[in-house]
């Protein structure tokens, strides 16, 4: 991180911000990615600040969207037996255990693909260890440090407050008990609109939900910025 600051110290004396604007969004990217869950989080927040960077650190940021380098397999059971218990998680899920690998990695959790003993497809959503903690330490980090860098070069706004309104998104964000609630409400606002089963929330498994797990229906679908459907 400190090459990165000095990277950036020299291209402002020589008159070069512009010029390696590309060069540098990557290497933030490459940066964020290696600092870890938090850092990637708020690199993906940023990603749609265009009052505060530049559109070639958008462009850059964007890429935080998909690649986000996921945890093992055994660390992510290890937390199925922690919230849901050891007998629970097999009564639900049987004793093979998660698949090797999830189908998708987040910067505060990642999902798997697999089957409740009923036969059910499921996703199944794993909070990263130790997420709190890391999120604590990172976001003051972000505010103490990051924000007088960030002034320092001239990035617009109050970064200390930005990085503030971050850490509280965050954390809410680690109740999945409370997206779980959400998603329900969700659907229940929709009844009795033109939406309904057009819009939905896949429906929760609560039984195999808690805090830090959240197990939903498997939905096949496509991202909404690759969808091939026309609206309506």
């Amino acid at each position: 991180s400190a090459g990165f600051v000095a990277a950036l110290v020299i291209d402002a004396a020589s008159g070069s911000l512009n010029s390696k604007a590309e060069q540098r969004a990557k290497q933030l990217t490459a940066l964020l990615t290696a600092l870890g869950p938090t850092f990637i989080k708020a690199g993906q927040s940023a990603s749609i600040r265009s009052d505060l960077l530049p559109p070639t650190y958008i462009t850059g940021l964007t890429a935080l969207q998909d690649q986000v380098p996921p945890f093992s397999a055994k660390e992510a059971e290890a937390i199925l037996d922690e919230e849901l218990g050891e007998m629970a998680r097999k009564r639900l899920f049987g004793s093979a255990g998660l698949p090797a690998r999830p189908v998708a990695a987040a910067s505060l959790g990642q999902v798997y693909k697999t089957k409740l003993l009923s036969g059910t497809p499921v996703a199944v959503k794993v909070q990263r260890p130790g997420m709190l903690d890391i999120i604590a330490l990172d976001m003051h980090l972000i505010r103490d440090y990051g924000a007088p860098i960030g002034k320092l070069f001239g990035v617009p706004g109050d970064l200390a407050g930005t990085a503030e309104e971050w850490a509280k998104g965050f954390v809410a964000e680690l109740d999945y008990a409370r997206e779980a609630a959400n998603a329900a409400q969700f659907s229940e606002d929709l009844k009795g609109t033109p939406l309904e089963g057009k819009v939905f929330a896949p429906p929760v498994v609560a039984d195999a939900s808690t805090k830090r797990v959240l197990t939903t229906e498997w939905v096949d679908g496509e991202r909404l910025d690759k969808s091939s459907v026309a609206a309506d």
